[in-house]
């Protein structure tokens, strides 16, 4: 596979692409500082919150442009966060914050949609056995999920993408239904659902991808490689020259096994983080 490193960009989800169930970031930092030194900035587009961004970037290069700034999509493409003025984006789409870091709000505030988030667990039938992030506390966070008491302390500080954890997979099925009729976005995982208004990380990626390319020679980005393990990603892995889906079992090449994927992608075949750097490094440094 032909790359030209100049142009390149990787975009990444974190959760189960980047990171374990410990969240640590030690294993990549390597490979991180290395891309970083080849001039391939590695830019987030996560559901996790800035601050959880901030926190997986302190020791490493993870968000950090070679040349400068910082870049990520935070909330499952509720925003973009970028260093100030770096980003050139189409009118509509104006930034706020004073600080070196600003928000492109691209999500309806989940402080206007509250009262429905509360009337759609409440439709579902499942009540109680919903656990809301943004309202949870660091303590039944940890308990739930088993992440660090630093990563729940940021993770639930949510502005655009409400995260509901309900009791029983059943009612995952129920939320998504009962969000369409109330006109609210709902993406489900595993276990969980995101919900909002105008959250989606593919139209986040089309958007970021705009924003960058005055910085590129010609105004052209080049080389695009996405990373994610879950359907919840397929809407920006589809947008992607190169899409690896991490855990994947199949053949080494474009295509995978997984018939119900409906873009051409790269399986890798080993879980987080190792799934990621084996990727990376096969495509881009011909390791």
């Amino acid at each position: 596979m032909s790359v030209d490193v100049g142009r390149t960009v990787i975009f990444t989800d974190l959760d189960g692409t980047m990171l374990g169930k410990d969240l640590n970031m030690e294993p990549l930092r390597p490979l991180l500082s290395e891309l970083h030194s080849l001039g391939i900035p590695v830019i987030p587009v996560t559901s996790k919150t800035l601050g959880e961004i901030a926190l997986l970037s302190r020791k490493t290069t993870l968000a950090k442009l070679p040349r400068r700034g910082f870049v990520a999509v935070s909330e499952m493409g509720g925003a973009i966060h970028a260093t100030q003025g770096l980003l050139v984006l189409r009118r509509g789409y104006r930034p706020t914050g004073l600080g070196d870091i600003v928000e492109y709000p691209l999500a309806t505030p989940l402080e206007e949609l509250s009262d429905k988030i509360d009337k759609l667990i409440k439709i579902s039938g499942c009540g109680e056995r919903v656990l809301r992030v943004s309202q949870a506390s660091p303590g039944e966070l940890v308990d739930e999920m088993g992440i660090p008491l630093e990563h729940a302390s940021k993770a639930i500080v949510r502005k655009y993408d409400e995260v509901l954890i309900p009791g029983d997979r059943s009612c995952v099925r129920k939320i998504v239904k009962g969000a369409s009729r109330l006109g609210l976005d709902a993406i489900a995982g595993a276990r969980h659902v995101h919900v909002g208004k105008g959250i989606g990380k593919g139209r986040a990626l089309l958007l970021l991808e705009e924003g960058l390319r005055h910085m590129y020679p010609g105004g052209v980005l080049g080389q695009s490689i996405c990373l994610g393990d879950a359907p919840i990603d397929w809407s920006f892995l589809s947008l992607c020259r190169t899409a690896v889906i991490i855990g994947i079992r199949g053949s080494g090449g474009l295509h995978g096994r997984d018939h119900s994927v409906k873009f051409s992608y790269y399986p890798s075949p080993y879980p987080a983080p190792l799934g990621w750097a084996w990727a990376v490094s096969r495509i881009l440094l011909a390791k």
